[in-house]
C-alpha cells in the first residue's frame, strides 16, 4: 500500500494531484473492504470459578501486498481472573495447517502505531467498552506462528479461548479485538483491525453481586484491597431515583466489620465524610480505610457497609435505591 501511494504522489503535474489521490483512495477500499471479529460463542451464565469458553471468528477481506505478521488478539476481562495466568488460546488459521498455540504477549513489545506497551494501547483504543466500572483490564496474546499472506488474499480464522474464571459474584460484557502485528491498531485504514463486545455474562460466586453491566448508584474501587489500601466511594445521582439525587452536599455513612468481631460505625455528616463532584451529578470520596476506622495493627477488615445521606442524614440512599446497605466485602486473594 505504501508503494502504491509513494508511486503516485511522486507525480509532479498539479493537474493530476486530485485524480491521483482519487485512485490511491479508490485501490486503497478495492484491496481491503473490511474486517470481522465476530462472537460465535459466550456462556451467559456460569458458576464462578470454572472455566469460560469463548469462540471468535476472525475474516480479512483482500489484503494488501504481500507480507509476514503474527495474529494479535486481546480480549477484556475483570482484573480478579488474573486471564494472563489462567488463560488458554489456540487459533486454527486459513493461511496455516493444523492448530495453532497462542502466547502472552511480551511486556516489553509495543504497538506500532502508538509505541505504547499492548496491553495500553488496546485499553486507549477500546476502553471498557460498555461497562460502567473500571475493574477490567486488556489481556494480549499473539500466535506462535508468523503468516504468510499473498496481496489480495482474504484469510479467515477461528479463535478458541478457554479462561478460569475467579469465585467472585459478578457481571459484565466481554471485549475481543485482533490485528496484525505489524500494522497493529493504526486508524489510517480502519480495516486493520476488528473487535466487538458481548452480551452481559453472569458468574456466580461469592459475595454481593458486582454489576459491571448496567449504572450503579453506588460502588466502591478497586473491587479487591487490603486495610492498607486507599478506597474510592462513587455516589452517581444520574441514575438515583430518590430525593438525594438532587442535593448539593452528599455524604458517606459506613459500618466495618473486623476480623476480630468488633463493628466500627462512622455516620457523622462532616468534613471527613463528605464526598465532592467529580462529573456530571457524580460524586466521590477517596480515604484510607484503616485510618478512618481506627484499626490496630492487628485488626483486619472483613467488610464495610455504608449508604449515602443528605447533610442532616435523614434522606439515606442504599443499594438499588432500597434500605439495605452497600456492601464492600474483602477477600482473601
Amino acid at each position: 500500500m505504501k508503494k502504491i501511494f509513494k508511486n503516485i504522489f511522486a507525480k509532479k503535474n498539479k493537474v493530476n494531484l486530485a485524480v491521483s489521490i482519487f485512485i490511491a483512495v479508490a485501490l486503497a477500499v478495492a484491496a481491503c473492504t473490511g474486517i470481522t471479529c465476530e462472537i460465535k460463542e459466550q456462556p451467559t451464565v456460569m458458576v464462578g470459578g470454572d472455566s469460560a469458553h469463548f469462540t471468535l471468528y476472525l475474516q480479512w477481506f483482500g489484503t494488501n501486498y504481500d507480507h509476514d505478521n503474527r495474529l494479535v488478539f486481546a480480549m477484556c476481562v475483570p482484573k480478579s481472573w488474573h486471564a494472563a495466568e489462567n488463560t488458554n488460546m489456540t487459533l486454527v488459521c486459513s493461511q496455516s495447517i493444523g492448530v495453532d498455540g497462542m502466547s502472552v504477549m511480551p511486556s516489553a513489545n509495543v504497538e506500532s502505531s502508538t509505541g505504547k506497551p499492548w496491553v495500553d494501547a488496546f485499553k486507549s483504543k477500546f476502553g471498557i467498552g460498555p461497562n460502567y466500572i473500571d475493574e477490567l483490564e486488556w489481556v494480549v496474546f499473539q500466535s506462535n506462528n508468523v503468516y504468510h499472506t499473498n496481496n489480495g488474499d482474504s484469510p479467515f480464522g477461528t479463535v478458541s479461548v478457554s479462561v478460569k474464571t475467579s469465585t467472585d459474584n459478578l457481571q459484565f460484557k466481554p471485549g475481543f479485538a485482533f490485528c496484525e502485528d505489524a500494522d497493529g491498531l493504526s486508524d489510517y485504514f480502519t480495516y486493520y483491525y476488528g473487535n466487538s463486545w458481548g452480551t452481559c455474562m453472569l458468574t456466580t460466586g461469592d459475595g454481593d453481586l458486582q454489576d459491571f453491566c448496567n449504572p450503579a448508584i453506588g460502588f466502591a474501587e478497586p473491587s479487591s484491597s487490603t486495610k492498607n489500601d486507599i478506597l474510592t466511594f462513587k455516589y452517581d445521582a444520574n441514575v438515583d431515583t430518590l430525593s438525594l439525587k438532587d442535593e448539593s452536599e452528599v455524604y458517606l455513612c459506613a459500618t466495618a466489620y473486623t476480623s476480630d468481631g468488633q463493628v466500627i460505625t462512622k455516620c457523622s455528616q462532616d468534613e471527613g465524610s463528605k464526598l465532592v463532584l467529580w462529573g456530571l451529578k457524580k460524586w466521590r470520596i477517596d480515604m484510607w480505610p484503616a485510618k478512618y476506622f481506627g484499626l490496630t495493627s492487628t485488626q483486619e477488615f472483613t467488610r464495610i457497609e455504608y449508604f449515602f445521606t443528605d447533610k442532616t442524614g435523614s434522606v439515606k440512599v442504599g443499594f438499588a435505591d432500597s434500605n439495605a446497605p452497600f456492601k464492600y466485602i474483602y477477600k482473601c486473594n
